[in-house]
């Protein structure tokens, strides 16, 4: 059985949910039963909406999936694309296609009659309230039957119930959808979206029905899990409702929530990104990300270890016929599930179909995993060495990814702790954690390579140490090599995060070998795209960047006038101001002793 499954079942009977009760409109009871007792495998889409009602946020796993559903995903994703640059045409072709590939289940007609609704939309055709809520009930057969707080919703139900209220004009009913979305984690980007809408939506309603006490408790709660999230959306707006509802202007809080305010419609305006466009909600609801195409992943990975696919099959016992690796990499059949974690395994990933980066097999492990991961991002270093002992106490460290994550680890909080590498002896060790799952001497030579999440963010550790270092000439390589991947096939679109981070170390060599120009560009075109996705955890890392590459380019020109240094001042304070309203100490602390020194 995979992790993912385990999962599920640990997330629904911890928030106390029947099988029936979670898988009701998506699919037959009896057919999930199939998929959490791991006889049946079920899709990303389907897998993604059950782990949304189970207020798991999107891509938590990434999915290696077969060549049909991958071109499903990605048609998804050029419908969106489609739609947000108002090209109905082609946004109607792309659906066409969908539509003659899918299977005809609930979720993925659902999605389709959505569609149709917004291409209608797109023409100014008037919609009636009651085509939104036939589409809800074919997810949701209970709507307006049962009270809502009985209903178990994932983010795209919720969004859709969203839009029939609005159409309505019904306020009670809103405020209802209000209430019940108060009681979850708000961890699903679309979920905590819809929370915010609402809020600024009916604060004039619930302000004269003397509402105040009930809508400050709303604001609380959505200014605190926006501040642990890094969410944008509709920020200002929030905070404006609280400013509005405090009785005195003379208080601490008051005037930190409006420097709050003042510092994010500014710095919107200093960068021209608006996080506050409805349609990023619809936006997290339609696309997808956080997939590989099995295909793909099969042939490049053999490429890169040297082997023939007829090597490929022997390694892989299952599999009789060396010309079946053949028609999989040709996309002519898909291997059985348990075929395919074998030769998945065999190519140093984790031979589990939902992750690629460490092989986890039950619940206390996670929660370790978890632990760890806090601790490291909050600076708690000492804790986490100790944490991390316990998780090398559980992990099976004969498999690569295993043994790569605690080297990887060792190192880097090792490094935090007690730092004695000088930057070429930590690239050094850098490759040879990296050489763990992959042969490094052959990385080069390949023309189209596969990467797990865990190898990317470590060829970045590599590339930026070698620039410490003044090691240019290997650093450019390592650099190629990502771009490489990133260039071919879909990846920036299936995995776009991972190469946001990519190119977020690549600004960063940039400044700091003095092309600041090039560098500022960059920051401009990735704060426009992650602004169309609606990603915003980076914001924050870019605009330092822009500030730093600002200030140091004309330092590096002598061109200090006043001027000069009061708009750094302006950058660096939004900056300051921002990172603590998120809680992100590293840029907080850099900022501050930026205006110290100033």
């Amino acid at each position: 059985m995979t992790f993912i499954i385990d999962f599920i079942s640990y997330k629904r009977t911890q928030l106390g949910i029947s099988k029936r009760k979670l898988s009701e409109g998506l699919l037959l009871n009896s057919r999930y039963g199939k998929i959490e007792d791991g006889i049946l495998n079920g899709d990303k889409l389907l897998l993604d909406r059950i782990l949304s009602r189970l207020d798991v946020p999107a891509n938590f796993f990434e999915h290696f999936v077969s060549n049909e559903e991958y071109e499903l995903e990605l048609l998804r994703n050029q419908i969106c694309d489609s739609i947000f640059d108002g090209d109905l045409n082609e946004a109607k072709n792309f659906l066409v296609k969908y539509t003659n590939l899918m299977s005809h289940t609930n979720i993925y007609t659902q999605y389709t009659n959505y569609i149709q609704l917004k291409l209608l939309e797109m023409k100014n055709i008037s919609i009636h309230p009651n085509s939104y809520k036939k589409i809800i009930l074919q997810t949701v057969p209970n709507f307006e039957i049962v009270n809502i707080n009985t209903l178990i919703l994932d983010g795209f139900e919720v969004f859709l119930i969203l839009k029939y209220y609005d159409a309505c004009r019904n306020f009670k009913d809103s405020l209802e959808l209000l209430i019940y979305l108060s009681k979850s984690s708000l961890e699903v980007t679309t979920k905590r979206r819809c929370f915010i809408k609402l809020i600024c939506s009916l604060s004039t309603y619930l302000i004269k029905n003397y509402e105040n006490k009930f809508l400050l408790e709303m604001c609380d709660k959505a200014i605190e899990i926006m501040r642990c999230q890094q969410e944008f959306y509709n920020f200002d707006c929030i905070l404006e409702i609280k400013i509005t509802l405090l009785n005195s202007k003379n208080t601490s809080e008051y005037k930190n929530l409006e420097m709050w305010r003042k510092s994010m419609v500014d710095f919107c305006s200093t960068y021209n990104i608006n996080p506050n466009n409805d349609n990023l909600i619809e936006i997290d609801c339609l696309k997808s990300q956080g997939y590989y195409n099995i295909s793909e992943v099969i042939k490049y990975r053999r490429n890169i270890y040297g082997y023939s696919q007829s090597k490929l099959a022997e390694l892989t016992n299952s599999i009789k016929d060396p010309r079946s690796i053949s028609r999989v990499e040709n996309n002519h059949h898909n291997l059985q599930p348990k075929q395919a974690q074998k030769v998945l395994k065999n190519l140093n990933l984790t031979g589990d179909l939902y992750s690629d980066n460490i092989k986890i097999d039950n619940m206390d492990m996670f929660e370790l995993f978890s632990k760890l991961t806090y601790l490291t991002s909050n600076g708690r270093y000492e804790e986490a060495y100790e944490t991390l002992q316990q998780v090398q106490g559980h992990l099976n460290l004969d498999i690569p990814v295993n043994l790569q994550y605690i080297k990887h680890k060792e190192l880097t909080i090792g490094e935090m702790i007690n730092p004695t590498l000088t930057p070429l002896e930590y690239a050094k060790e850098l490759e040879k954690i990296l050489a763990i799952t992959i042969p490094t001497d052959t990385i080069f030579e390949q023309e189209h390579l596969h990467f797990t999440k865990k190898e990317v963010y470590i060829i970045c550790l590599i590339f930026i140490s070698l620039e410490n270092a003044q090691e240019y000439d290997l650093m450019n390589m390592w650099i190629n090599t990502l771009n490489t991947y990133f260039d071919f096939s879909n990846n920036k679109i299936t995995n776009f995060n991972t190469y946001v981070f990519f190119i977020g170390s690549f600004i960063s060599i940039l400044g700091n070998t003095k092309k600041f120009d090039k560098s500022n560009i960059l920051i401009q075109v990735i704060f426009q795209e992650t602004n169309k996705q609606g990603q915003f955890e980076d914001w924050i890392m870019l605009a330092y960047n822009f500030s730093w590459n600002y200030w140091n380019n004309l330092t590096c020109k002598e061109k200090l006038s006043t001027n000069i240094k009061n708009q750094y001042l302006i950058l660096m304070t939004q900056i300051n101001s921002l990172s603590k309203l998120f809680y992100i100490n590293n840029f907080f602390n850099g900022s501050l002793l930026e205006l110290n020194n100033l």
